[in-house]
Protein backbone atom coordinates (compact mmCIF):
# COMPACT_ATOMS: atom_id res chain seq x y z
CA UNK A 1 0.00 0.00 0.00
CA UNK A 2 1.30 3.17 -1.00
CA UNK A 3 0.65 5.92 1.09
CA UNK A 4 -0.32 6.05 4.45
CA UNK A 5 -3.24 8.57 4.85
CA UNK A 6 -6.72 8.07 5.59
CA UNK A 7 -7.61 5.62 2.63
CA UNK A 8 -4.58 3.63 2.76
CA UNK A 9 -4.91 2.85 6.27
CA UNK A 10 -8.50 2.32 5.62
CA UNK A 11 -7.39 -0.28 3.05
CA UNK A 12 -4.89 -2.02 4.91
CA UNK A 13 -7.65 -2.37 7.78
CA UNK A 14 -9.86 -4.32 5.14
CA UNK A 15 -7.09 -7.22 4.71
CA UNK A 16 -5.64 -9.57 6.60
CA UNK A 17 -2.65 -7.84 8.37
CA UNK A 18 0.16 -8.78 6.07
CA UNK A 19 0.39 -5.90 3.34
CA UNK A 20 3.58 -3.87 3.90
CA UNK A 21 2.59 0.20 4.01
CA UNK A 22 4.98 2.19 2.62
CA UNK A 23 4.90 6.35 2.60
CA UNK A 24 4.56 8.48 -1.15
CA UNK A 25 8.24 8.91 -0.61
CA UNK A 26 9.69 5.93 0.82
CA UNK A 27 11.77 3.61 -1.98
CA UNK A 28 9.69 0.41 -3.25
CA UNK A 29 10.02 -2.10 -0.95
CA UNK A 30 12.46 -4.91 -2.23
CA UNK A 31 10.65 -7.96 -0.22
CA UNK A 32 7.43 -6.81 -1.67
CA UNK A 33 4.99 -9.89 -2.35
CA UNK A 34 3.69 -10.67 -5.64
CA UNK A 35 -0.12 -8.91 -5.28
CA UNK A 36 -2.35 -5.52 -5.46
CA UNK A 37 -0.28 -2.37 -5.43
CA UNK A 38 -2.76 -0.02 -3.53
CA UNK A 39 -1.71 3.73 -5.13
CA UNK A 40 -3.22 5.57 -2.14
CA UNK A 41 -1.40 9.18 -2.46
CA UNK A 42 -3.10 12.49 -3.79
CA UNK A 43 -3.35 12.87 -7.41
CA UNK A 44 -0.47 15.54 -7.45
CA UNK A 45 1.83 12.57 -5.81
CA UNK A 46 1.16 9.95 -8.33
CA UNK A 47 3.12 10.36 -10.81
CA UNK A 48 6.29 10.09 -8.66
CA UNK A 49 4.78 7.85 -6.70
CA UNK A 50 4.36 5.55 -10.25
CA UNK A 51 7.82 6.11 -11.22
CA UNK A 52 9.35 4.01 -7.42
CA UNK A 53 7.10 1.16 -8.69
CA UNK A 54 9.23 -1.27 -10.69
CA UNK A 55 7.84 -1.62 -14.16
CA UNK A 56 7.24 -5.06 -14.28
CA UNK A 57 5.05 -4.18 -11.59
CA UNK A 58 2.53 -1.47 -13.08
CA UNK A 59 0.58 -4.01 -13.81
CA UNK A 60 -0.31 -4.89 -10.57
CA UNK A 61 -1.27 -1.30 -9.19
CA UNK A 62 -5.06 -0.28 -8.14
CA UNK A 63 -5.47 3.17 -7.94
CA UNK A 64 -8.25 4.98 -5.82
CA UNK A 65 -7.63 8.89 -6.44
CA UNK A 66 -10.66 11.09 -6.79
CA UNK A 67 -11.10 12.62 -10.34
CA UNK A 68 -10.70 11.93 -14.32
CA UNK A 69 -7.13 9.67 -14.24
CA UNK A 70 -7.63 8.29 -17.88
CA UNK A 71 -5.24 10.78 -19.83
CA UNK A 72 -2.71 10.51 -17.05
CA UNK A 73 -2.48 6.97 -17.07
CA UNK A 74 -2.31 6.65 -20.54
CA UNK A 75 0.86 8.60 -20.48
CA UNK A 76 2.35 7.06 -17.61
CA UNK A 77 1.65 3.33 -18.10
CA UNK A 78 2.40 1.31 -21.16
CA UNK A 79 -1.14 0.55 -23.02
CA UNK A 80 -2.88 -2.22 -22.61
CA UNK A 81 -2.19 -2.95 -18.89
CA UNK A 82 -5.71 -4.65 -16.99
CA UNK A 83 -4.90 -2.04 -14.30
CA UNK A 84 -7.65 -1.68 -11.57
CA UNK A 85 -9.07 1.36 -10.79
CA UNK A 86 -11.78 1.45 -7.98
CA UNK A 87 -14.07 4.45 -7.03
CA UNK A 88 -14.45 4.61 -3.12
CA UNK A 89 -17.37 7.36 -3.14
CA UNK A 90 -17.06 8.16 0.49
CA UNK A 91 -20.10 8.37 3.23
CA UNK A 92 -20.53 10.08 6.46
CA UNK A 93 -18.83 7.16 8.41
CA UNK A 94 -15.48 7.58 9.94
CA UNK A 95 -14.44 4.72 7.56
CA UNK A 96 -13.75 6.98 4.29
CA UNK A 97 -14.01 4.07 2.35
CA UNK A 98 -17.59 2.49 3.32
CA UNK A 99 -19.96 2.57 0.47
CA UNK A 100 -23.46 4.74 0.98
CA UNK A 101 -25.98 2.43 -0.15
CA UNK A 102 -29.43 3.75 -1.91
CA UNK A 103 -32.33 2.54 -3.92
CA UNK A 104 -30.27 2.68 -6.86
CA UNK A 105 -27.46 0.78 -4.59
CA UNK A 106 -28.55 -1.66 -2.84
CA UNK A 107 -25.20 -3.48 -2.58
CA UNK A 108 -23.33 0.30 -1.81
CA UNK A 109 -21.95 2.36 -4.66
CA UNK A 110 -18.32 2.06 -4.34
CA UNK A 111 -17.24 -0.34 -7.63
CA UNK A 112 -13.99 -1.52 -9.34
CA UNK A 113 -13.73 -2.50 -13.05
CA UNK A 114 -13.93 -6.05 -13.79
CA UNK A 115 -11.22 -5.94 -16.35
CA UNK A 116 -8.44 -5.06 -13.56
CA UNK A 117 -6.04 -7.89 -12.73
CA UNK A 118 -7.06 -7.46 -9.17
CA UNK A 119 -10.39 -6.67 -9.66
CA UNK A 120 -11.80 -9.94 -7.39
CA UNK A 121 -9.53 -9.14 -4.84
CA UNK A 122 -10.90 -5.87 -4.39
CA UNK A 123 -14.38 -6.98 -4.48
CA UNK A 124 -12.88 -10.06 -1.32
CA UNK A 125 -11.77 -6.82 0.36
CA UNK A 126 -15.01 -4.77 0.12
CA UNK A 127 -17.15 -7.67 1.15
CA UNK A 128 -14.88 -9.02 3.55
CA UNK A 129 -15.50 -6.01 5.62
CA UNK A 130 -18.97 -5.10 4.52
CA UNK A 131 -17.84 -1.67 2.95
CA UNK A 132 -20.35 -2.38 0.16
CA UNK A 133 -19.34 -2.04 -3.15
CA UNK A 134 -19.44 -4.10 -6.65
CA UNK A 135 -17.59 -5.30 -9.52
CA UNK A 136 -18.63 -3.84 -12.86
CA UNK A 137 -18.47 -4.85 -16.76
CA UNK A 138 -17.55 -2.41 -19.58
CA UNK A 139 -19.73 -0.32 -20.43
CA UNK A 140 -21.01 0.02 -16.68
CA UNK A 141 -17.71 1.02 -15.16
CA UNK A 142 -16.71 3.55 -17.42
CA UNK A 143 -20.36 4.96 -16.70
CA UNK A 144 -20.05 4.66 -13.23
CA UNK A 145 -16.52 6.10 -13.69
CA UNK A 146 -17.98 9.41 -15.31
CA UNK A 147 -21.17 9.74 -13.07
CA UNK A 148 -18.02 9.68 -10.01
CA UNK A 149 -16.31 12.88 -12.09
CA UNK A 150 -19.26 14.30 -13.21
CA UNK A 151 -20.75 14.62 -9.47
CA UNK A 152 -17.50 15.90 -8.24
CA UNK A 153 -17.62 18.25 -10.65
CA UNK A 154 -20.98 19.81 -10.96
CA UNK A 155 -22.31 19.06 -6.98
CA UNK A 156 -19.18 21.13 -5.75
CA UNK A 157 -19.11 23.87 -8.25
CA UNK A 158 -22.87 24.48 -7.19
CA UNK A 159 -22.22 24.48 -4.00
CA UNK A 160 -19.48 26.85 -3.84
CA UNK A 161 -21.55 29.22 -6.21
CA UNK A 162 -24.03 29.14 -3.45
CA UNK A 163 -21.33 30.37 -0.53
CA UNK A 164 -19.60 26.91 -0.12
CA UNK A 165 -22.98 25.00 1.30
CA UNK A 166 -23.24 21.62 1.85
CA UNK A 167 -23.81 18.60 -0.07
CA UNK A 168 -27.23 18.53 1.60
CA UNK A 169 -28.34 22.02 0.62
CA UNK A 170 -27.20 21.68 -2.89
CA UNK A 171 -29.67 18.82 -3.26
CA UNK A 172 -32.46 20.11 -1.15
CA UNK A 173 -32.22 23.98 -2.21
CA UNK A 174 -30.22 23.78 -6.19
CA UNK A 175 -31.36 20.24 -7.56
CA UNK A 176 -32.68 21.75 -10.78
CA UNK A 177 -29.44 23.62 -10.86
CA UNK A 178 -27.35 20.98 -10.04
CA UNK A 179 -29.55 18.33 -12.46
CA UNK A 180 -28.87 20.73 -15.55
CA UNK A 181 -25.42 20.79 -15.51
CA UNK A 182 -24.86 17.40 -14.59
CA UNK A 183 -26.81 17.11 -17.66
CA UNK A 184 -24.61 19.23 -19.61
CA UNK A 185 -21.63 17.69 -18.23
CA UNK A 186 -23.20 14.09 -18.85
CA UNK A 187 -24.09 14.99 -22.60
CA UNK A 188 -20.56 16.04 -23.19
CA UNK A 189 -18.91 12.59 -22.19
CA UNK A 190 -21.33 10.51 -24.60
CA UNK A 191 -19.73 13.09 -27.66
CA UNK A 192 -16.57 10.57 -26.61
CA UNK A 193 -17.81 7.60 -25.52
CA UNK A 194 -20.81 6.48 -27.87
CA UNK A 195 -21.08 2.92 -25.56
CA UNK A 196 -21.84 5.00 -22.34
CA UNK A 197 -25.85 5.53 -23.03
CA UNK A 198 -27.28 6.14 -19.85
CA UNK A 199 -30.29 7.25 -19.17
CA UNK A 200 -29.41 10.99 -17.71
CA UNK A 201 -32.88 11.62 -16.15
CA UNK A 202 -32.15 8.44 -13.82
CA UNK A 203 -28.10 9.31 -13.02
CA UNK A 204 -29.43 12.60 -11.43
CA UNK A 205 -31.83 10.59 -9.41
CA UNK A 206 -29.18 8.22 -8.42
CA UNK A 207 -26.70 10.73 -7.43
CA UNK A 208 -28.96 12.63 -5.76
CA UNK A 209 -30.23 9.83 -3.76
CA UNK A 210 -26.33 9.24 -2.44
CA UNK A 211 -25.71 12.95 -2.01
CA UNK A 212 -29.10 13.10 0.58
CA UNK A 213 -26.69 10.24 2.66
CA UNK A 214 -23.64 12.62 3.18
CA UNK A 215 -25.53 15.80 3.63
CA UNK A 216 -23.00 17.23 5.84
CA UNK A 217 -19.97 17.47 3.41
CA UNK A 218 -18.80 20.55 2.91
CA UNK A 219 -18.29 21.88 -0.98
CA UNK A 220 -14.93 22.99 -2.47
CA UNK A 221 -13.47 23.37 -5.90
CA UNK A 222 -10.57 21.63 -5.29
CA UNK A 223 -7.66 19.88 -7.77
CA UNK A 224 -9.00 21.58 -10.42
CA UNK A 225 -6.66 19.65 -13.66
CA UNK A 226 -8.45 16.13 -12.46
CA UNK A 227 -12.04 17.59 -12.06
CA UNK A 228 -13.58 20.97 -13.11
CA UNK A 229 -10.36 20.66 -15.44
CA UNK A 230 -11.09 17.83 -17.05
CA UNK A 231 -14.49 19.22 -18.75
CA UNK A 232 -12.85 22.67 -18.94
CA UNK A 233 -10.43 21.52 -21.10
CA UNK A 234 -12.93 20.03 -23.90
CA UNK A 235 -14.48 23.28 -23.48
CA UNK A 236 -11.11 25.38 -24.64
CA UNK A 237 -10.77 22.64 -27.50
CA UNK A 238 -14.13 23.06 -28.81
CA UNK A 239 -13.61 26.37 -28.94
CA UNK A 240 -9.75 26.12 -30.57
CA UNK A 241 -11.71 24.28 -33.20
CA UNK A 242 -14.15 26.62 -33.90
CA UNK A 243 -16.95 25.05 -32.21
CA UNK A 244 -19.77 25.49 -29.99
CA UNK A 245 -18.92 25.55 -26.16
CA UNK A 246 -20.45 22.07 -25.16
CA UNK A 247 -20.68 22.85 -21.67
CA UNK A 248 -21.38 26.51 -21.46
CA UNK A 249 -23.17 26.43 -17.66
CA UNK A 250 -20.23 24.90 -16.46
CA UNK A 251 -17.62 27.71 -18.38
CA UNK A 252 -20.40 30.57 -16.79
CA UNK A 253 -19.62 29.00 -13.58
CA UNK A 254 -16.01 28.70 -13.90
CA UNK A 255 -16.00 32.33 -14.55
CA UNK A 256 -18.33 33.62 -12.04
CA UNK A 257 -16.31 32.07 -9.18
CA UNK A 258 -12.96 33.32 -10.78
CA UNK A 259 -11.86 29.68 -11.34
CA UNK A 260 -10.87 30.69 -14.87
CA UNK A 261 -9.82 33.81 -16.83
CA UNK A 262 -11.81 35.07 -19.56
CA UNK A 263 -11.44 34.12 -22.67
CA UNK A 264 -10.85 36.02 -25.42
CA UNK A 265 -12.74 35.96 -28.90
CA UNK A 266 -9.76 35.26 -31.77
CA UNK A 267 -11.21 36.00 -35.13
CA UNK A 268 -8.26 33.99 -36.53
CA UNK A 269 -10.06 30.75 -35.36
CA UNK A 270 -10.64 28.84 -38.21
CA UNK A 271 -14.18 27.51 -38.42
CA UNK A 272 -13.60 24.40 -40.64
CA UNK A 273 -11.20 23.03 -38.15
CA UNK A 274 -12.31 19.55 -37.15
CA UNK A 275 -9.20 18.34 -35.56
CA UNK A 276 -10.76 18.47 -31.38
CA UNK A 277 -11.21 14.96 -29.98
CA UNK A 278 -12.40 14.84 -26.61
CA UNK A 279 -11.23 11.34 -26.39
CA UNK A 280 -7.57 13.20 -25.76
CA UNK A 281 -9.75 14.29 -22.67
CA UNK A 282 -11.70 11.67 -21.54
Amino acid sequence: IVGGGCVGRAIFNMGDGLDIVVGRGDPFPVNAFVGPIYMCTKNDDLKAAIAKVPTKRHVDMVFVQEGALGAFLAEEIAPGLPITIVLFWGSESRNPVKSVRTEFDVNGINCVGAEGKWAEEVEWRMNLNRVGGVRLQEPFFTQFYWERNIWLAAYMLVGVLHGGCSVGEVVKKHRWEVDMLMQELATAVIAAHPSVLWDRGIMCERLARFSECIPKRHTVLEDFKWRNGIFHDISLQAAAAGRPDPCPRHTEALLRIGAIPPQPQDDSVNMKDDSVNMKNFL
